[in-house]
């Protein structure tokens, strides 16, 4: 139990200082003073900060897709199971720490290099493979117009990572507070659901 807390002190503390400094600016010795532990116990779990940073990014994608690909009913219709999806990815995106926005908008604009490596296998293609199924599904039943799956899916993707990221930036504004006040992620929510009704359903 003793070794799980620690871990989690470490991670925790790591998340903070990646979401902070980005990867490359990262020190573990600040990571260590944060989580109350010692260089050499991150190195003996993680090995190096490129692995606990992998760590970190891996949790994220894998939790994520295991999340969003539980909760959609498989006996409902098509049209209702994309549905499902983009409710589950709007409340999942703005439940999580925003030190993983963070560190997924720096990760973006360094490059990619371990978004290519780690979020593409573990949850941009899995999902991308889900919505694609129900999506020809939904076409060929009737439900959904002609659609192309692909940019479909990166339209949501994108509106959802931008109100966060937008949330993120100007949150702490006398505009932010006022725009992202309340209950705004759920009007923004039923905003886009209702958008894309109109815009894929037949």
């Amino acid at each position: 139990m003793d070794q799980e807390k620690t871990e989690i002190k470490i991670l925790t503390a790591a998340m903070n200082e990646f979401a902070q400094f980005g990867f490359e600016g990262a020190r573990i010795d600040r990571i260590a003073l944060k989580a109350k532990a010692n260089k050499a116990m991150i190195y003996y779990y993680y090995k190096s900060k490129e692995n606990l940073y992998e760590t970190i990014l891996t949790n994220l994608y894998s939790t994520f897709f295991n999340e969003l690909s539980s909760v959609i009913p498989k006996e409902k219709r098509p049209d209702n199971q994309l549905f499902s999806a983009i409710n589950t990815f709007i409340n999942y995106i703005s439940s999580i720490d925003e030190n993983y926005i963070r560190i997924m908008l720096r990760e973006i604009a360094d490059g990619g290099k371990y978004f290519k490596k780690l979020a593409l296998p573990n949850l941009i293609i899995p999902m991308l493979t889900l919505i694609q199924g129900i999506i020809e599904e939904g076409k060929k039943k009737g439900q959904l117009k002609d659609i192309h799956e692909h940019f479909t899916y990166f339209m949501v993707v994108g509106s959802v990572v931008f109100f966060n990221a937008i949330k993120l930036t100007i949150g702490d504004t006398d505009f932010g507070k006022q725009i992202f006040s309340g209950n705004s992620v759920e009007v923004y929510k039923n905003n886009l659901i209702s958008i894309f009704k109109s815009g894929i359903l037949k």
